[in-house]
């Protein structure tokens, strides 16, 4: 018994360089490196509606961290002496439980974090990457010994995403040009 129907290797070849070539590409292609006359990286404090001041120093510290790993340049967190600035405003922080213990406490977060970006040299008006709504989102599980009615949540799921979240971030924004 034949197949309903065969495909030579030539024809199977054609098929591949036209699928090649119908224009998708891959995502994250870019050089992901700063160019050489930014050597010194200002992270200000990000700003926006967060509930506390340690949120919003964590989740800057994960930035710097992140910067520094990826880039190997020097990292400040002042405009005075840099040669980019990185501001980041935070337009949403949610932490939603989405899964619970066979006591019925909740031991799975879902952290939703959006964010405008806006990273540009020193003195220039047109930044290198500019975002509005840029949104990152991942789960956690809370171990069970911190689950009193005492521990932070925000803080933990802050500790447990963060160095996630700033290579999410740095990695946007080397990749976007």
């Amino acid at each position: 018994m034949t197949p309903p129907f065969r495909v030579s290797g030539w024809a199977a070849a054609a098929v591949w360089v036209v699928a090649a070539g119908c224009g998708y590409t891959l995502v994250g292609t870019g050089a992901g490196a700063l160019s050489e006359d930014i050597r010194t990286v200002a992270v200000l404090p990000l700003t926006g509606r967060l509930p506390r001041v340690e949120i919003v120093q964590r989740m800057t510290q994960s930035i710097v961290e992140a910067f520094v790993a990826r880039t190997n340049r020097k990292v400040i967190t002042e405009k005075q002496g840099a040669d980019a600035v990185l501001k980041g405003k935070v337009q949403q922080f949610q932490v939603t439980p989405i899964g619970w213990d066979q006591q019925n406490q909740v031991n799975r977060f879902q952290v939703t974090i959006v964010m405008e970006l806006e990273f540009k040299k020193t003195g220039e008006e047109k930044a290198l990457y500019t975002t509005s709504g840029w949104t990152f989102r991942t789960q956690f599980d809370l171990e069970t010994s911190a689950t009193d009615q005492y521990t932070d949540r925000e803080l933990l799921a802050l500790d447990s995403i963060g160095e996630e979240f700033g290579r999410a971030v740095v990695s946007a924004i080397l990749e976007g040009f």
